[in-house]
């Protein structure tokens, strides 16, 4: 790739890289947020990074390396409020350039509804639904950047609910109605 001066930068499954000599991902996990492990082809010039966030996540890039280290900031349950975490540099650029169809699944799977049905179509129109549901977040956040998808979400369902949704009628009193067991004989035998 280096020869034919194509430039790309992913995410790569932890079995792909098996030759290179990073630090086990289990044993990332271990190590603090925003630890990262790096190596680098000299021949190829691809960048292999294995970084520590909410999980461990491998990229490979012939474009970008780990300097400059950048801040990210997340949600640290354990402190209960958003932390700076070290941040390598092919990471943050992947996460600025990343394509529609990959935020579009990360979006996606955050609040996927998880409804199954036998028919093949319900899942199909589920996502048709969750995706028609994320382009209105997006939209929704070009007017308003305070939006959360969440809260978004449970504003288009009260919304629903409160145009479409039925209050519980309360039945009346039941009438029992009576059915008597004991009913007429219509024939006889006459047998002896």
């Amino acid at each position: 790739m280096k020869e034919k001066n194509i430039l790309v930068t992913g995410t790569v499954r932890s079995n792909s890289t098996d030759k290179c000599p990073l630090k086990d991902e289990k044993l990332c996990k271990k190590e603090q947020r925003g630890y990262h492990d790096s190596r680098r082809d000299l021949n190829s010039g691809i960048c292999t990074v294995r970084w520590n966030d909410n999980s461990v996540v491998t990229l490979l890039s012939s474009e970008y390396g780990v300097e400059p280290i950048r801040t990210a900031r997340r949600y640290s349950a354990a402190q209960k409020q958003r932390v700076n975490v070290p941040q390598p540099n092919v990471v943050h650029q992947y996460n600025r350039f990343m394509g529609g169809v990959d935020r579009l699944d990360a979006n996606i799977g955050t609040y996927r509804m998880a409804i199954r049905g036998k028919k093949w179509y319900i899942p199909l129109l589920f996502w048709l639904i969750d995706v028609a549901v994320n382009n209105a977040t997006l939209l929704a956040r070009n007017f308003s950047k305070d939006i959360d998808t969440l809260e978004f979400r449970r504003s288009i369902v009260r919304t629903l609910l409160q145009k479409y949704g039925n209050d519980k009628q309360h039945p009346g009193p039941s009438k029992q109605v009576y059915i008597s067991t004991v009913n007429k004989c219509t024939y006889i035998s006459t047998k002896a």
